[in-house]
Protein backbone atom coordinates (compact mmCIF):
# COMPACT_ATOMS: atom_id res chain seq x y z
CA UNK A 1 0.00 0.00 0.00
CA UNK A 2 1.42 3.50 -0.98
CA UNK A 3 1.31 6.62 0.97
CA UNK A 4 -1.14 8.21 -1.47
CA UNK A 5 -3.49 5.40 -0.95
CA UNK A 6 -2.71 4.82 2.92
CA UNK A 7 -3.96 8.90 2.82
CA UNK A 8 -7.21 8.08 1.31
CA UNK A 9 -8.03 5.41 3.59
CA UNK A 10 -7.07 7.68 6.86
CA UNK A 11 -9.07 10.31 5.47
CA UNK A 12 -11.65 7.69 4.85
CA UNK A 13 -11.70 6.52 8.68
CA UNK A 14 -11.10 9.85 10.08
CA UNK A 15 -13.74 11.92 8.48
CA UNK A 16 -16.35 9.36 7.54
CA UNK A 17 -18.99 11.78 8.66
CA UNK A 18 -18.30 14.48 6.52
CA UNK A 19 -17.35 11.67 3.42
CA UNK A 20 -21.09 10.27 3.58
CA UNK A 21 -22.65 13.89 3.83
CA UNK A 22 -21.11 14.83 1.19
CA UNK A 23 -21.60 11.36 -1.19
CA UNK A 24 -25.05 10.94 0.09
CA UNK A 25 -26.96 13.27 -1.63
CA UNK A 26 -25.63 12.08 -4.85
CA UNK A 27 -26.16 8.55 -4.32
CA UNK A 28 -29.79 9.41 -4.23
CA UNK A 29 -29.99 10.53 -7.36
CA UNK A 30 -28.24 7.75 -8.32
CA UNK A 31 -30.55 5.27 -6.73
CA UNK A 32 -33.67 7.03 -7.05
CA UNK A 33 -36.53 5.28 -6.40
CA UNK A 34 -34.74 3.50 -3.60
CA UNK A 35 -35.92 3.55 0.51
CA UNK A 36 -33.69 5.84 2.10
CA UNK A 37 -32.79 2.76 4.63
CA UNK A 38 -31.99 1.02 1.41
CA UNK A 39 -29.02 3.71 0.44
CA UNK A 40 -27.67 4.24 3.95
CA UNK A 41 -27.50 0.12 3.64
CA UNK A 42 -25.83 0.55 0.31
CA UNK A 43 -23.47 3.13 1.51
CA UNK A 44 -21.94 1.32 4.41
CA UNK A 45 -21.37 -1.50 1.75
CA UNK A 46 -19.26 0.49 -0.78
CA UNK A 47 -17.79 2.45 2.33
CA UNK A 48 -16.32 -1.01 2.98
CA UNK A 49 -15.06 -1.94 -0.41
CA UNK A 50 -13.32 1.61 -0.30
CA UNK A 51 -11.37 0.92 2.98
CA UNK A 52 -10.54 -2.82 2.02
CA UNK A 53 -9.20 -1.67 -1.32
CA UNK A 54 -7.48 1.13 -0.03
CA UNK A 55 -6.12 -0.90 2.22
CA UNK A 56 -3.98 -3.34 -0.20
CA UNK A 57 -6.93 -6.02 -0.26
CA UNK A 58 -6.66 -7.55 -3.34
CA UNK A 59 -10.04 -7.30 -5.67
CA UNK A 60 -11.45 -10.64 -4.87
CA UNK A 61 -11.31 -10.25 -1.33
CA UNK A 62 -12.64 -6.88 -2.00
CA UNK A 63 -15.71 -8.23 -3.69
CA UNK A 64 -15.88 -11.41 -1.27
CA UNK A 65 -19.59 -11.59 -0.18
CA UNK A 66 -20.58 -8.38 -2.22
CA UNK A 67 -23.85 -9.58 -3.98
CA UNK A 68 -25.25 -6.05 -3.43
CA UNK A 69 -22.47 -4.02 -5.49
CA UNK A 70 -24.17 -5.32 -8.58
CA UNK A 71 -26.32 -2.46 -9.01
CA UNK A 72 -25.26 0.63 -9.74
CA UNK A 73 -21.74 -0.15 -8.31
CA UNK A 74 -19.70 2.13 -10.96
CA UNK A 75 -21.54 5.00 -10.67
CA UNK A 76 -21.95 4.91 -6.97
CA UNK A 77 -17.81 4.30 -6.53
CA UNK A 78 -17.06 7.02 -8.88
CA UNK A 79 -19.08 9.76 -7.27
CA UNK A 80 -17.13 8.94 -4.11
CA UNK A 81 -14.25 10.51 -5.76
CA UNK A 82 -15.74 13.78 -5.90
CA UNK A 83 -16.31 13.61 -2.20
CA UNK A 84 -12.86 12.52 -1.34
CA UNK A 85 -11.28 15.61 -3.36
CA UNK A 86 -12.98 17.71 -1.28
CA UNK A 87 -11.62 16.19 2.02
CA UNK A 88 -8.21 15.20 1.37
CA UNK A 89 -5.12 17.31 2.52
CA UNK A 90 -3.29 18.14 -0.66
CA UNK A 91 -3.18 22.19 -1.70
CA UNK A 92 -2.75 21.27 -5.74
CA UNK A 93 -6.48 20.31 -7.04
CA UNK A 94 -5.15 19.35 -10.31
CA UNK A 95 -2.11 17.28 -8.99
CA UNK A 96 -4.63 15.46 -6.97
CA UNK A 97 -7.86 14.71 -9.11
CA UNK A 98 -4.81 12.66 -11.37
CA UNK A 99 -3.76 10.80 -8.57
CA UNK A 100 -7.31 9.93 -7.28
CA UNK A 101 -7.95 9.01 -10.92
CA UNK A 102 -5.08 6.14 -10.95
CA UNK A 103 -6.01 5.10 -8.05
CA UNK A 104 -9.47 4.26 -8.70
CA UNK A 105 -8.78 3.07 -11.81
CA UNK A 106 -8.57 -0.72 -11.07
CA UNK A 107 -11.62 -0.15 -8.34
CA UNK A 108 -13.92 1.26 -11.01
CA UNK A 109 -12.49 -1.89 -13.42
CA UNK A 110 -13.42 -4.09 -10.34
CA UNK A 111 -17.18 -2.18 -10.05
CA UNK A 112 -17.47 -2.19 -14.37
CA UNK A 113 -17.52 -6.15 -14.01
CA UNK A 114 -19.83 -6.52 -10.62
CA UNK A 115 -22.68 -4.22 -12.24
CA UNK A 116 -21.97 -5.07 -16.24
CA UNK A 117 -24.69 -3.38 -17.16
CA UNK A 118 -25.60 -2.52 -20.86
CA UNK A 119 -22.54 -0.16 -22.32
CA UNK A 120 -24.83 2.61 -23.30
CA UNK A 121 -25.97 2.85 -20.06
CA UNK A 122 -22.39 2.98 -18.44
CA UNK A 123 -21.11 5.12 -21.04
CA UNK A 124 -24.21 7.54 -20.21
CA UNK A 125 -23.81 7.80 -16.51
CA UNK A 126 -19.82 8.28 -17.10
CA UNK A 127 -20.28 11.23 -19.32
CA UNK A 128 -23.23 12.51 -16.80
CA UNK A 129 -20.60 12.51 -14.07
CA UNK A 130 -17.14 13.47 -15.72
CA UNK A 131 -19.63 16.63 -17.02
CA UNK A 132 -20.31 17.25 -13.32
CA UNK A 133 -17.11 16.70 -11.70
CA UNK A 134 -15.76 18.86 -14.57
CA UNK A 135 -18.41 21.76 -13.55
CA UNK A 136 -17.59 21.04 -10.04
CA UNK A 137 -13.52 21.40 -10.71
CA UNK A 138 -14.24 24.44 -12.36
CA UNK A 139 -16.09 26.32 -9.82
CA UNK A 140 -13.63 25.43 -7.09
CA UNK A 141 -10.77 26.80 -9.64
CA UNK A 142 -12.61 30.17 -10.43
CA UNK A 143 -13.90 30.88 -6.88
CA UNK A 144 -10.38 30.51 -5.25
CA UNK A 145 -9.46 33.49 -3.63
CA UNK A 146 -5.04 33.10 -4.88
CA UNK A 147 -5.20 33.77 -8.73
CA UNK A 148 -5.31 30.10 -9.95
CA UNK A 149 -3.57 30.44 -14.41
CA UNK A 150 -3.25 27.27 -16.17
CA UNK A 151 -0.52 27.46 -19.22
CA UNK A 152 0.05 25.24 -22.13
CA UNK A 153 3.24 23.65 -22.86
CA UNK A 154 4.34 27.02 -24.45
CA UNK A 155 3.24 28.86 -21.91
CA UNK A 156 0.10 30.08 -22.95
CA UNK A 157 -2.74 31.09 -20.58
CA UNK A 158 -5.65 28.42 -20.64
CA UNK A 159 -7.12 29.32 -17.76
CA UNK A 160 -7.73 32.89 -16.12
CA UNK A 161 -9.85 32.57 -12.72
CA UNK A 162 -11.83 35.29 -11.36
CA UNK A 163 -8.45 36.10 -8.54
CA UNK A 164 -6.48 36.74 -11.34
CA UNK A 165 -9.29 39.38 -13.11
CA UNK A 166 -9.20 41.25 -9.38
CA UNK A 167 -5.32 41.51 -8.75
CA UNK A 168 -4.07 42.21 -12.39
CA UNK A 169 -6.81 43.93 -13.90
CA UNK A 170 -7.25 42.03 -17.50
CA UNK A 171 -10.34 40.25 -17.96
CA UNK A 172 -10.09 36.32 -18.55
CA UNK A 173 -11.13 36.93 -22.04
CA UNK A 174 -8.32 39.54 -22.53
CA UNK A 175 -5.64 36.93 -21.47
CA UNK A 176 -6.86 33.51 -22.80
CA UNK A 177 -4.61 32.01 -25.83
CA UNK A 178 -2.04 35.23 -24.56
CA UNK A 179 1.78 34.31 -23.51
CA UNK A 180 2.10 34.64 -19.10
CA UNK A 181 4.99 36.95 -20.19
CA UNK A 182 2.10 39.65 -20.53
CA UNK A 183 1.89 40.09 -16.97
CA UNK A 184 5.83 40.15 -16.32
CA UNK A 185 7.24 43.83 -16.00
CA UNK A 186 9.43 44.61 -19.15
CA UNK A 187 13.11 44.96 -18.08
CA UNK A 188 15.53 42.58 -18.88
CA UNK A 189 16.05 40.97 -15.37
CA UNK A 190 12.24 40.14 -15.38
CA UNK A 191 12.35 38.58 -19.18
CA UNK A 192 14.94 36.23 -17.66
CA UNK A 193 13.81 35.45 -14.37
CA UNK A 194 9.95 34.48 -16.14
CA UNK A 195 12.51 32.14 -18.49
CA UNK A 196 14.22 30.74 -15.45
CA UNK A 197 11.22 29.75 -13.73
CA UNK A 198 9.31 27.82 -16.74
CA UNK A 199 12.77 25.80 -16.90
CA UNK A 200 12.67 24.95 -13.30
CA UNK A 201 9.28 23.75 -13.58
CA UNK A 202 10.26 21.57 -16.61
CA UNK A 203 13.37 20.17 -14.81
CA UNK A 204 11.94 19.78 -11.36
CA UNK A 205 8.00 20.02 -11.54
CA UNK A 206 7.57 22.61 -9.76
CA UNK A 207 8.93 25.82 -8.05
CA UNK A 208 7.14 26.64 -4.53
CA UNK A 209 6.40 30.37 -2.59
CA UNK A 210 8.56 31.86 -4.87
CA UNK A 211 8.53 36.07 -4.30
CA UNK A 212 8.58 37.94 -7.09
CA UNK A 213 6.62 41.64 -8.83
CA UNK A 214 4.03 41.25 -12.00
CA UNK A 215 2.28 43.88 -13.51
CA UNK A 216 -0.93 44.83 -13.73
CA UNK A 217 -3.52 46.38 -16.80
CA UNK A 218 -2.95 49.75 -15.33
CA UNK A 219 1.06 49.13 -15.34
CA UNK A 220 1.08 49.29 -12.06
CA UNK A 221 3.49 46.83 -10.36
CA UNK A 222 2.54 44.17 -7.68
CA UNK A 223 4.57 41.84 -5.19
CA UNK A 224 3.40 38.40 -5.36
CA UNK A 225 3.96 34.73 -3.80
CA UNK A 226 3.72 31.97 -6.59
CA UNK A 227 3.77 28.37 -6.88
CA UNK A 228 4.04 27.08 -10.35
CA UNK A 229 3.09 23.31 -10.84
CA UNK A 230 3.90 20.65 -13.65
CA UNK A 231 1.05 18.66 -15.24
CA UNK A 232 1.92 15.73 -16.92
CA UNK A 233 -0.69 13.59 -19.26
CA UNK A 234 -0.42 9.44 -18.61
CA UNK A 235 2.83 8.79 -20.18
CA UNK A 236 4.27 11.77 -17.82
CA UNK A 237 5.42 13.84 -20.60
CA UNK A 238 4.81 17.45 -19.67
CA UNK A 239 2.00 19.21 -21.23
CA UNK A 240 1.71 22.57 -19.20
CA UNK A 241 1.41 23.91 -15.68
CA UNK A 242 -0.65 25.24 -13.34
CA UNK A 243 0.69 28.89 -11.22
CA UNK A 244 -0.95 30.17 -8.30
CA UNK A 245 -0.54 33.08 -7.17
CA UNK A 246 -1.43 35.62 -4.03
CA UNK A 247 -1.29 39.32 -3.84
CA UNK A 248 1.36 40.26 -1.25
CA UNK A 249 1.36 44.38 -2.00
CA UNK A 250 -0.82 45.08 0.99
CA UNK A 251 0.88 42.89 3.36
CA UNK A 252 4.08 44.56 2.16
CA UNK A 253 2.69 47.90 3.04
CA UNK A 254 1.66 46.94 6.28
CA UNK A 255 5.20 45.39 6.51
CA UNK A 256 7.02 48.73 6.42
CA UNK A 257 4.54 50.71 8.44
CA UNK A 258 5.51 48.43 10.72
CA UNK A 259 9.35 48.89 10.17
CA UNK A 260 8.59 52.38 9.70
CA UNK A 261 6.68 52.71 13.03
CA UNK A 262 9.66 50.84 14.84
CA UNK A 263 11.71 53.35 14.00
CA UNK A 264 9.98 56.31 15.53
CA UNK A 265 9.35 54.30 18.26
CA UNK A 266 13.17 54.01 18.83
CA UNK A 267 14.02 57.74 18.28
CA UNK A 268 11.33 58.80 20.18
CA UNK A 269 13.24 56.97 22.93
CA UNK A 270 16.43 58.18 22.64
CA UNK A 271 15.17 61.82 21.66
CA UNK A 272 14.85 62.72 25.59
CA UNK A 273 18.29 62.04 26.66
CA UNK A 274 19.96 63.30 23.55
CA UNK A 275 18.22 66.92 24.01
CA UNK A 276 19.65 66.92 27.58
CA UNK A 277 23.24 66.03 26.66
CA UNK A 278 23.16 68.70 23.73
CA UNK A 279 20.87 71.25 25.62
CA UNK A 280 23.23 72.24 28.55
CA UNK A 281 26.30 72.97 26.91
CA UNK A 282 24.65 74.04 23.63
CA UNK A 283 23.67 77.09 25.86
CA UNK A 284 26.71 77.22 27.54
CA UNK A 285 28.40 77.67 24.08
CA UNK A 286 26.19 80.17 22.74
CA UNK A 287 26.38 82.84 25.72
CA UNK A 288 29.73 82.73 25.34
CA UNK A 289 29.33 83.38 21.32
CA UNK A 290 27.23 86.36 22.16
CA UNK A 291 29.10 87.38 24.67
CA UNK A 292 32.45 87.80 22.31
CA UNK A 293 30.39 89.37 19.56
CA UNK A 294 29.16 91.93 22.12
CA UNK A 295 32.96 92.50 23.32
CA UNK A 296 35.05 91.97 20.05
CA UNK A 297 35.74 95.47 17.85
CA UNK A 298 37.20 92.82 15.25
CA UNK A 299 35.06 92.63 12.26
CA UNK A 300 36.70 89.51 11.65
CA UNK A 301 36.42 87.62 14.96
CA UNK A 302 32.58 89.13 14.66
CA UNK A 303 31.90 87.76 11.36
CA UNK A 304 33.31 84.20 12.52
CA UNK A 305 31.38 84.18 15.89
CA UNK A 306 28.08 84.93 13.73
CA UNK A 307 28.72 81.96 11.37
CA UNK A 308 29.08 79.71 15.04
CA UNK A 309 26.04 81.61 16.34
CA UNK A 310 23.78 80.69 13.55
CA UNK A 311 25.56 76.89 13.46
CA UNK A 312 24.27 76.97 17.46
CA UNK A 313 20.76 77.77 16.03
CA UNK A 314 20.51 75.41 13.89
CA UNK A 315 20.91 72.88 16.48
CA UNK A 316 18.56 74.24 19.41
CA UNK A 317 15.74 73.99 16.53
CA UNK A 318 16.82 70.41 16.15
CA UNK A 319 16.86 69.63 20.18
CA UNK A 320 13.61 71.79 20.18
CA UNK A 321 12.08 69.49 17.88
CA UNK A 322 13.35 66.33 19.26
CA UNK A 323 11.91 68.01 22.98
CA UNK A 324 8.30 68.56 21.26
CA UNK A 325 8.18 65.19 20.24
CA UNK A 326 9.34 62.79 23.06
CA UNK A 327 7.38 65.25 25.11
CA UNK A 328 4.73 66.11 23.77
CA UNK A 329 2.80 68.74 25.23
CA UNK A 330 -1.04 67.94 25.92
CA UNK A 331 -2.61 69.34 22.91
CA UNK A 332 -6.19 70.54 23.35
CA UNK A 333 -8.47 68.59 21.23
CA UNK A 334 -11.71 69.62 19.74
CA UNK A 335 -14.17 69.72 16.74
CA UNK A 336 -12.44 71.65 14.05
CA UNK A 337 -13.45 72.79 11.08
CA UNK A 338 -10.46 71.94 8.54
CA UNK A 339 -11.48 75.06 6.64
CA UNK A 340 -11.00 77.51 9.08
CA UNK A 341 -7.57 76.06 9.61
CA UNK A 342 -6.27 76.62 5.76
CA UNK A 343 -7.78 80.01 5.89
CA UNK A 344 -5.54 81.20 8.85
CA UNK A 345 -2.79 78.79 7.15
CA UNK A 346 -3.05 81.18 4.41
CA UNK A 347 -2.93 84.25 6.52
CA UNK A 348 0.12 83.20 7.56
CA UNK A 349 2.25 82.01 4.79
CA UNK A 350 1.40 84.81 2.62
CA UNK A 351 3.61 87.11 4.49
CA UNK A 352 6.54 84.90 4.16
CA UNK A 353 9.33 86.04 1.49
CA UNK A 354 9.43 82.33 -0.16
CA UNK A 355 5.78 82.91 -1.46
CA UNK A 356 5.81 86.35 -1.94
CA UNK A 357 5.74 86.23 -5.88
CA UNK A 358 3.94 82.91 -5.74
CA UNK A 359 0.04 82.49 -6.64
CA UNK A 360 -1.44 80.74 -3.47
CA UNK A 361 -4.84 79.08 -4.49
CA UNK A 362 -7.58 77.81 -2.15
CA UNK A 363 -10.20 75.20 -3.60
CA UNK A 364 -12.01 74.47 -0.17
CA UNK A 365 -15.87 72.50 -0.19
CA UNK A 366 -17.86 74.34 1.86
CA UNK A 367 -19.91 71.58 3.43
CA UNK A 368 -17.49 69.54 4.76
CA UNK A 369 -17.99 67.78 8.64
CA UNK A 370 -15.84 68.67 11.39
CA UNK A 371 -13.13 66.81 12.52
CA UNK A 372 -11.84 65.70 16.32
CA UNK A 373 -8.35 67.21 16.52
CA UNK A 374 -5.94 69.94 17.43
CA UNK A 375 -6.36 73.56 15.93
CA UNK A 376 -2.46 74.48 16.42
CA UNK A 377 -1.41 70.66 15.55
CA UNK A 378 -3.10 71.07 12.37
CA UNK A 379 -1.77 74.56 11.29
CA UNK A 380 1.74 73.10 12.24
CA UNK A 381 1.25 70.67 9.83
CA UNK A 382 -0.03 72.55 7.09
CA UNK A 383 2.15 75.45 7.80
CA UNK A 384 5.02 72.88 7.32
CA UNK A 385 4.07 71.34 4.12
CA UNK A 386 3.49 74.94 2.27
CA UNK A 387 6.93 76.18 3.50
CA UNK A 388 8.11 73.15 2.06
CA UNK A 389 6.33 73.41 -1.06
CA UNK A 390 7.56 77.24 -1.42
CA UNK A 391 11.28 75.59 -1.03
CA UNK A 392 10.59 73.33 -3.85
CA UNK A 393 9.44 75.82 -5.79
CA UNK A 394 12.36 78.40 -5.47
CA UNK A 395 13.55 78.29 -9.06
CA UNK A 396 9.94 78.08 -10.60
CA UNK A 397 9.33 81.33 -11.91
CA UNK A 398 5.16 80.47 -12.06
CA UNK A 399 4.92 78.84 -8.74
CA UNK A 400 1.73 77.80 -7.67
CA UNK A 401 0.35 76.69 -4.43
CA UNK A 402 -2.92 74.88 -4.55
CA UNK A 403 -4.86 73.93 -1.17
CA UNK A 404 -8.02 72.05 -1.16
CA UNK A 405 -10.70 70.34 1.35
CA UNK A 406 -13.34 67.85 0.72
CA UNK A 407 -15.00 65.11 1.76
CA UNK A 408 -15.54 61.50 1.27
CA UNK A 409 -16.34 58.42 2.59
CA UNK A 410 -17.04 59.43 6.46
CA UNK A 411 -13.13 60.99 5.99
CA UNK A 412 -12.21 64.73 5.81
CA UNK A 413 -9.65 65.29 3.24
CA UNK A 414 -7.11 68.23 2.66
CA UNK A 415 -4.57 68.23 0.18
CA UNK A 416 -1.55 70.94 -1.04
CA UNK A 417 0.01 70.83 -4.21
CA UNK A 418 2.89 72.40 -5.56
CA UNK A 419 4.27 72.81 -9.32
CA UNK A 420 7.64 72.48 -8.13
CA UNK A 421 10.90 70.33 -8.84
CA UNK A 422 9.20 67.48 -7.13
CA UNK A 423 10.53 64.35 -4.77
CA UNK A 424 12.81 61.64 -6.82
CA UNK A 425 11.53 58.39 -6.59
CA UNK A 426 13.95 56.74 -4.49
CA UNK A 427 13.69 59.80 -2.19
CA UNK A 428 10.00 59.19 -1.86
CA UNK A 429 9.76 55.88 0.35
CA UNK A 430 12.01 57.90 3.33
CA UNK A 431 10.73 61.39 3.35
CA UNK A 432 9.00 60.83 6.47
CA UNK A 433 12.21 59.35 8.26
CA UNK A 434 13.86 61.55 10.97
CA UNK A 435 16.83 63.42 9.77
CA UNK A 436 16.01 62.74 6.03
CA UNK A 437 16.02 65.99 3.99
CA UNK A 438 17.27 66.71 0.40
CA UNK A 439 17.55 70.54 1.45
CA UNK A 440 20.63 70.37 2.21
CA UNK A 441 22.34 71.12 6.07
CA UNK A 442 21.69 74.98 6.01
CA UNK A 443 18.27 74.87 5.76
CA UNK A 444 16.57 71.35 6.56
CA UNK A 445 16.55 69.58 9.64
CA UNK A 446 14.84 66.67 8.26
CA UNK A 447 12.45 66.65 11.21
CA UNK A 448 9.55 68.86 9.49
CA UNK A 449 7.39 65.68 7.84
CA UNK A 450 8.38 63.59 10.74
CA UNK A 451 6.67 65.46 13.23
CA UNK A 452 3.67 65.92 10.69
CA UNK A 453 3.44 62.50 10.07
CA UNK A 454 3.44 61.83 13.94
CA UNK A 455 0.65 64.74 14.72
CA UNK A 456 -1.72 63.13 11.82
CA UNK A 457 -1.43 59.19 12.86
CA UNK A 458 -1.77 60.08 16.70
CA UNK A 459 -5.41 61.86 14.85
CA UNK A 460 -6.10 58.45 13.16
CA UNK A 461 -5.79 59.92 10.17
CA UNK A 462 -3.40 59.48 6.66
CA UNK A 463 -0.76 61.24 5.21
CA UNK A 464 0.37 60.36 1.64
CA UNK A 465 2.54 62.29 -0.99
CA UNK A 466 2.61 61.48 -4.75
CA UNK A 467 5.19 63.26 -6.81
CA UNK A 468 6.93 63.89 -10.17
CA UNK A 469 10.06 65.30 -10.53
CA UNK A 470 10.21 68.19 -12.10
CA UNK A 471 6.07 68.44 -12.53
CA UNK A 472 5.57 68.84 -9.01
CA UNK A 473 4.33 67.38 -5.58
CA UNK A 474 0.89 67.05 -3.38
CA UNK A 475 0.58 66.17 0.06
CA UNK A 476 -2.54 64.73 1.17
CA UNK A 477 -4.27 64.34 4.81
CA UNK A 478 -7.54 62.02 5.22
CA UNK A 479 -8.62 62.48 8.56
CA UNK A 480 -12.00 60.71 10.50
CA UNK A 481 -15.04 63.00 10.38
CA UNK A 482 -17.47 63.27 13.09
CA UNK A 483 -20.36 61.18 12.71
CA UNK A 484 -23.51 62.64 14.33
CA UNK A 485 -26.39 60.65 16.17
CA UNK A 486 -29.28 61.11 14.85
CA UNK A 487 -30.98 60.64 17.85
CA UNK A 488 -29.35 64.12 19.45
CA UNK A 489 -28.66 65.96 16.33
Amino acid sequence: MNHFHQTIRQTLLDRKDHFMQLWLPRLRGVLAGEADETIHRLAEVWYDVLLNFFAGASIEETLKGSDELRIYSFNALSISRYALLALLPYENSLDCYSRLNEAYEPLLQMAHQAEQPAQASLDRVAGDFSSTFARYLENILNDAADAIILLDIKDHIVMWNNAAEQIYGWSRSEMLGRHISRIVPQDAASRQEIEWISQQVREKGFLRNYRTHRLTRDGKTVTIEVTRTAIYDEQHLYIGSSVISRDLTEQEKLRDQLVHSEKLSAVGTLAAGIAHEIGSPLTAISSISQLLQVKSQDPYIVEKVSLIQQSIDRIARIVRTLVDFSKPTQAKVESVYLNSVVENVVQIIKYDRRLKYRTIATDLQADIPQIQASFDQLLQVLINLCLNAADAMEDQVDGRLTIKTWSQDSRVYASVADNGSGIRPEHLPHIFEPFFTTKGDRRGTGLGLWVSYNIIKNLAGEIQAVSRPAVGTTFTLALPAITRNPKTS
